[in-house]
């Protein structure tokens, strides 16, 4: 089962690796995403060294060893929550994480000085979670928002989380952790790594109770209903559920002539050996949702409930905050390529709001990756067998299951054309009816003949997706269209085989660019960079990344990116959230919505596709007067020399060399990694300028040089 929190920063952020006031009246069929908004708060602009100093300042008289541990786990959780913090999947200023806020007012009122050290954000992620840390940041999943049924179920979620942040339990768990991974080496160590484990969770276990008990009082004194505290646990106990069950059936995508046959109708859902291992495995990662809840119903067995509440802020604002969370962790299933559950929640929301074009457009997005994936014999990676599914899902599953390429591929386009007719003036709707035609012909027909209808008695096995056809909004213009692009798909397809016939060509290819991606010319009039990056990594470091010293060299880095642009006359502009003022609300949502896009293009795995945020990323582009947006950055290792013994015998052997075969022996092995990505945003096209590896050291020498090469080619063909 899914736990209020996840302990540690470090952890919880491999779940995640993204308007003020009421928003009574959300026109919820034109619905627009949730971005920060206002002020950027305190928590993002300052360096994770500056929390780190601030932190050591503030510890008691300890002992070396102690003072040691805990600054190491100062130095991890503050450097990776600054990584989630800027990643723009933290939401401040909006109306669901002010929300949240007001609810923690309402619990705190009587105690302003423990308020006063606690700041409440929302993360946009479909995980049903939230987590604490020590110092004051209370973070709440967009997943468990959409899935909470009422005002008090997140009250007590949220007293469950100041309990972590009151028992320091973040901290806890990190020494207690490394307590155990030295008992490990000495008393565990003739345990198997499944006894080490199951150390380390009953000790979270624990501190789950803990919190859940001191929790549990600061609720009582709140006034909020008691039985929320019983069905709260309800929540994290089917976390793994949709957050809405409805019977789905392939019959929402049938219109007036096109039915799918039955064998792609799930007849009922099973539990299969599958499934239930699906439950087993939630059940035990986590600590017990029923044996927690059945020790906090006993300390409240007997409690007067009258005039208790589930509402303090009003049920309708709740039921809002819970719409636009849905409305949210749907397009987040479809950021995350789960198109599957993105397609459920939408039918399930449509029911509610039928006109919502928002959720039209996701279902016609993840149609049209699920063909995309599919056509290239990558289904598996976007899809999971109906078999390892729980509840009505399973359904959905089945059905992608049975359909063929060529039949998804004409679902996907007569879905996507029909909703473009409605909206003829969105530009991604119009990229991926155009993208979709190619495919018919690149993978499977050759003209159009295709849709002429063969009689029923000699009817094919896509006879039944030929019918859609006739349900088409503006066949004539859906014909013209499609012809020409299928001729496409298909000249697309014959240069396809006769570059796989010219082995010398495939080569040339692999080397200049990734399959379906077209070079970008240079030189560049102008471009961007785009949060530049940079880790030193230290492989014989137990942990191994050097916080400080990586934000440091991040620092110079963008300065010296910077200087040789500017020596070299390159027109550029920098965006980096190393360098944000309180007031550059503007340039750090920028450079969330660049980072999505990115993102996007990578998950994709070298499958060109139309990206869910083309019309963001234009914009963008007019915006910045260039397509070209720079993502580049160094990650330099040091690690343990091999042959040192060999090298040391060489010395001992000819002892004029004896003090260099020491030296070698006590020194690491250095490699310095420089990545450069050069993005046309507009077409998804990208030049690989980099990766370039070097067996040395990042000094100051190898920096400069590599920048000014960098700048060098950007300026000059």
């Amino acid at each position: 089962m899914i736990s209020f929190c996840k302990y540690s920063v470090w952890t919880c952020l491999w779940i995640f690796f993204l308007h003020g006031g009421i928003v009574a009246g959300q026109d919820f069929d034109h619905y627009q995403r949730l971005f920060p908004s206002g002020e950027i708060p305190q928590d993002f602009l300052l360096s994770p060294s500056e929390k780190y100093q601030k932190a050591l300042d503030q510890l008691e008289a300890e002992s070396r060893e102690e003072r040691r541990a805990k600054g190491a786990f100062y130095q991890e959780s503050f450097y990776y929550m600054n990584q989630l913090l800027l990643s723009g999947k933290v939401l401040f200023n909006d109306s669901v994480s002010n929300y949240v806020k007001q609810v923690g007012d309402i619990l705190l009122k009587d105690n302003p000085d423990l308020r006063a050290q606690l700041r409440f954000y929302v993360v946009k992620s479909p995980s049903v979670n939230a987590f604490a840390t020590n110092n004051g940041l209370i973070l709440i999943n967009m997943g468990l928002l959409a899935k909470l049924e009422n005002e008090a179920q997140l009250a007590f979620v949220l007293c469950h989380e100041i309990s972590h942040y009151i028992k320091k339990h973040p901290l806890d768990i990190f020494l207690q952790a490394k307590s155990i991974e030295q008992e490990a080496k000495g008393a565990f160590r003739r345990d198997s790594l499944e006894d080490i484990m199951l150390a380390k969770s009953n000790y979270s276990k624990e501190k789950e109770l803990e919190a859940d008990i001191m929790g549990l009082d600061l609720y009582l004194r709140s006034g909020y209903d008691l039985t929320a505290v019983e069905t709260a646990f309800e929540v994290l106990k089917y976390a793994h559920l949709p957050f809405a069950s409805q019977v789905f059936t392939p019959a929402f995508f049938e219109t007036a002539h096109l039915h799918f046959p039955k064998i792609c109708f799930l007849d009922s859902i099973s539990a299969s050996e599958n499934n239930i291992s699906v439950l087993r495995e939630a059940n035990l990662n986590h600590p017990s949702p029923d044996k927690r809840k059945e020790v906090v119903l006993e300390k409240v067995a007997g409690m007067d409930n009258d005039g208790k509440k589930l509402w303090f802020l009003g049920e309708k604002r709740f039921l809002n905050i819970q719409k636009i969370c849905r409305y949210e962790s749907v397009f987040l299933f479809l950021n995350y390529k789960n198109y599957e559950s993105a397609i459920y929640h939408a039918v399930f929301l449509l029911q509610d709001q039928p006109n919502s074009f928002f959720l039209k457009k996701i279902i016609a997005q993840s149609l049209y990756a699920l063909s995309k994936y599919n056509n290239e014999g990558r289904l598996p990676e976007v899809h999971k067998d109906f078999e390892f599914e729980v509840g009505d899902i399973q359904r959905l599953h089945y059905f992608v299951e049975m359909l063929k390429p060529l039949e998804m591929n004409m679902l996907a386009i007569t879905y996507n054309w029909n909703l473009l007719q409605e909206n003829s003036e969105d530009i991604e709707l119009q990229l991926m009816a155009d993208d979709l035609m190619r495919e018919l012909g690149k993978h499977h027909i050759d003209s159009t003949d295709f849709f002429i209808l063969t009689p029923p008695e000699e009817a094919d096995s896509v006879y039944f997706i030929r019918l859609a056809s006739l349900d088409l909004a503006n066949p004539h213009v859906f014909f013209q269209r499609v012809e020409a692009n299928i001729r496409e798909g298909v000249d697309g397809r014959t240069r396809t085989k006769a570059l796989h016939k010219d082995e010398k060509n495939i080569q040339i290819r692999n080397k200049n660019r990734a399959p379906g991606k077209k070079s970008t010319a240079m030189p560049f009039e102008k471009v961007v960079f785009v949060d530049p990056f940079y880790q030193r990594i230290d492989e014989r470091r137990e942990s191994n990344i050097k916080f400080i010293q990586s934000e440091t060299a991040e620092q110079t880095y963008i300065l010296l990116l910077k200087e040789y642009a500017e020596k070299s006359d390159l027109p550029y502009e920098m965006l980096s959230t190393r360098q944000l003022t309180q007031e550059a609300i503007v340039e750090f949502r920028d450079i969330t919505m660049l980072n999505e896009w990115v993102n996007e293009q990578v998950l994709h795995d070298q499958l060109q596709m139309v990206s869910i945020y083309h019309n963001q990323v234009h914009t963008l582009a007019e915006k910045y007067g260039t397509r070209h947006f720079i993502w580049t950055g160094v990650l330099a290792f040091a690690y343990t020399r091999t042959g040192k013994g060999l090298v040391l015998a060489a010395g001992i052997l000819f002892p004029p060399i004896l003090p260099y075969s020491i030296y070698i022996a006590l020194t690491p092995d250095y490699e310095t990694n420089i990545y450069t990505m050069v993005y046309d945003v507009e077409s998804g096209d990208y030049q690989v300028l980099y990766p370039k590896k070097v067996k040395m050291k990042d000094n100051p020498d190898l920096l400069h040089s590599v920048t000014y090469n960098l700048i060098h080619q950007l300026k000059n063909p």
